[in-house]
């Protein structure tokens, strides 16, 4: 995320533009250091395309529960004690058909998006304040939250 070689005169024009959408509150940042909503969802709460699309990544699984996206958390458990049944020395082509259809419908190989703590980073650096360091993104996202809404005279809405 580097946002040094955009114009000055755009970077104003997006302070004022989220600023005004912030204290608005017709949007309210989020205590999010996971969840990796789609740009088109910043994009219709009124935050600019130039601003969003430079956050956008494309994130892959790896295949393990924490590495991995998942449609449906509860699901892919049942799957995934599912498949932990089998013998240790099943083959991926002896896997029945049903586990692997199931486990399908419930992984996700790869999504892009733009993790919220990464929207938040660019906002903070937009604004061109500092949070204090934290070390759970949860928290991390609160205190980004804290000096953007000190910075722009608001109350903590989270």
């Amino acid at each position: 995320m580097a946002f040094n070689k955009i114009p000055e005169t755009e970077s104003d024009l997006w302070r004022k533009q989220i600023g005004d959408l912030l204290k608005s509150g017709k949007y309210i940042l989020k205590r999010d250091g996971w969840s990796m909503p789609p740009p088109e969802y910043f994009i219709a709460a009124g935050f600019p395309a130039d601003f969003i699309e430079p956050l956008v990544e494309t994130i892959k699984s790896d295949g393990t529960w924490k590495g991995s996206l998942w449609k449906d958390q509860v699901r892919a458990l049942n799957v995934i004690s599912k498949m932990q049944a089998l013998p240790q020395d099943t083959k991926l082509d002896d896997i029945p058909y049903d586990l692997v259809r199931e486990f399908s419908q419930v992984y996700i190989a790869e999504q892009e998006g733009i993790y919220y703590l990464t929207f938040l980073r660019g906002l903070e650096q937009l604004f061109g304040l500092k949070a204090r360091g934290c070390l759970g993104r949860g928290s991390q996202a609160s205190e980004i939250i804290k000096v953007i809404h000190e910075h722009l005279g608001m109350e903590q809405r989270y």
